[in-house]
């Protein structure tokens, strides 16, 4: 089995800046790291290879220091990867960032199972794993919490309902996305952080996927960003419980809440 797994570069922290003229995240002294999300992924990528023979393959789109992510994923037991990086991708949304997967994972060839993480903790809009798989032709399973089988020709898998769980049977090529209960990522192993060093990650431009700046264009114009604003104080009741009763019905009252 032949598996792709889509890996992201995150900031370490939410606490971050904003750039007010690019309308994006100020990433100046700021460490990242793996998306979490995406090492759920991984680690199931692994299992799914240790269990039925194959091969792991992490594909990233961003900067060429993507490649850190992509090294981190080799660390843990993936074969290889490759990081997808473009000017014209500088400001590229969730469809161009799926457009772009979608050719490497052409240009990869054979792959019969991609993997991606939830969503990413930066933008957390998780449209990704559902757009690859349109922009493929594939069919998509999302909030997978376990793969119960695994054939020729499909998987089983569970995905995570609002009542519990369905239970989906899904032909291969696929695209899933797993929820973190589905796994606990491994720590990279000395021997895999050795081989990571070693490992050539080649960088990937849109020319090299048949790809060009008008297939990841953003489709979402961003007018404006900014903090949400600070919350205010809550106030804390006092006295006996009627008093406090009686108190907060009349700030409701006063909110026009009741």
């Amino acid at each position: 089995m032949k598996i792709a797994v889509c890996v992201k570069r995150v900031p370490e922290s939410l606490e971050v800046g904003i750039n007010p003229t690019s309308r994006t995240v100020d990433t100046s002294g700021i460490n990242f790291v793996l998306n979490p999300n995406d090492e759920y992924a991984v680690e199931e990528a692994l299992r799914l290879k240790e269990a039925h023979q194959g091969s792991v393959t992490a594909v990233s789109v961003g900067s060429p220091e993507a490649a850190e992510v992509v090294r981190q994923a080799i660390g843990m037991g993936a074969d290889d990867g490759v990081v997808i990086s473009d000017g014209a991708m500088d400001a590229a949304d969730g469809l161009g960032v799926a457009n772009a997967l979608a050719g490497a994972i052409r240009k990869l060839q054979g792959v019969d199972l991609v993997i991606c993480g939830r969503q990413g903790s930066d933008t957390a809009t998780g449209i990704v794993p559902a757009a690859l798989a349109e922009f493929l032709g594939w069919p998509a399973v999302s909030w997978v919490k376990k793969i119960e089988e695994v054939a020729l020709d499909h998987i089983v898998v569970q995905t995570v309902t609002d009542f519990g769980y369905d239970r989906v049977r899904v032909s291969l090529p696929c695209v899933i996305s797993v929820v973190k209960e589905i796994n606990e990522p491994r720590l990279a192993s000395l021997r895999g952080l050795m081989k990571a060093k070693k490992t050539p990650v080649p960088v990937w431009s849109l020319a090299d996927l048949g790809l060009d700046a008008q297939s990841v264009a953003p489709q979402v114009q961003v007018n404006a960003v900014a903090r949400p604003p600070e919350r205010a104080g809550g106030a804390i009741l006092t006295g006996t419980v009627n008093e406090q009763v009686a108190t907060l019905l009349q700030k409701l009252a006063e909110l026009k809440l009741i």
